[in-house]
């Protein structure tokens, strides 16, 4: 397996830690998008789930709710195999899982997506699997820089350090309105504290955590302008911001 900060036992550490399996341990961006689209679903895939601690939350919003939890940490997925008896979990990589092409209502990804330089390409195949939803979050900052650079922003894990994306809100909203079979987007956030286990050579730079819903068009619905609704803190630049 590929060295990684996930790999390691510091982060396995810290997920255990974490157990977010109970309704109140949602944070805000979670609960504002599964309280409203799990009872719309009857299928939902959840892109690097950790220990698959949102198994636990869907079936608590939707008993009935089908479970497909992947992730390229095959002990995280052992574990939840043991524990979450009820869902099914696959040890894949990300890339190639969204190559698939299997379709579900909904295709989830909490708190992975900033791990990615591509991370176009990766919303991109979330996309191609979703039927009804789309469902990810990033922290943006107020910059106009796009930085991935574990020189710059990290994150670190077992004495592993990751890049994290610096981006701006513009270039994401900009990239998910260029996409096909959009309806709408929804975007809902707050201003994030930077954790122990996160660094930034620039103290200044403000982060947000921002939660992102895209509705899939139907086949054969009229191409119409795509609707945006935004609930945004508001110290979070729309356009360009400190530099980097």
């Amino acid at each position: 397996m590929k060295e990684h900060r996930w790999n390691t036992k510091s982060f396995e550490d810290r997920v255990e830690s974490l157990k977010r399996t109970e309704l109140y341990k949602l944070y805000p961006t979670e609960a504002w998008c599964l309280y409203r689209l799990i009872p719309e679903c009857e299928t939902v895939v959840d892109l690097g789930c950790g220990d698959g601690a949102k198994a636990e939350i869907c079936r608590k919003i939707k008993p009935s709710i089908s479970y497909i939890g992947m992730d390229h940490q095959e002990r995280l997925m052992a574990r939840a195999r043991e524990v979450l008896p009820f869902a099914r979990f696959e040890s894949a990589d990300m890339l190639e899982y969204l190559s698939r092409r299997h379709q579900y209502d909904l295709v989830m990804s909490w708190s992975v997506v900033k791990s990615f330089a591509n991370w176009r390409d990766v919303i991109s195949g979330m996309l191609g699997l979703a039927r009804k939803y789309v469902v990810f979050d990033l922290r943006i900052s107020n910059t106009d820089a796009e930085i991935f650079d574990t020189n710059y922003s990290s994150m670190e894990y077992g004495g592993i350090k990751g890049p994290m994306l610096i981006v701006n809100y513009e270039r994401v909203i900009s990239f998910l309105k260029s996409l096909p079979n959009v309806d709408r987007i929804e975007v809902a956030g707050y201003q994030s504290v930077t954790g122990p286990y996160v660094r930034c050579i620039n103290p200044k730079l403000e982060m947000f955590v921002l939660s992102f819903v895209v509705f899939v068009r139907e086949v054969g619905e009229n191409l119409q302008e795509i609707e945006i609704y935004e609930q945004l803190p508001i110290n979070l630049l729309r356009e360009g911001g400190t530099p980097a």
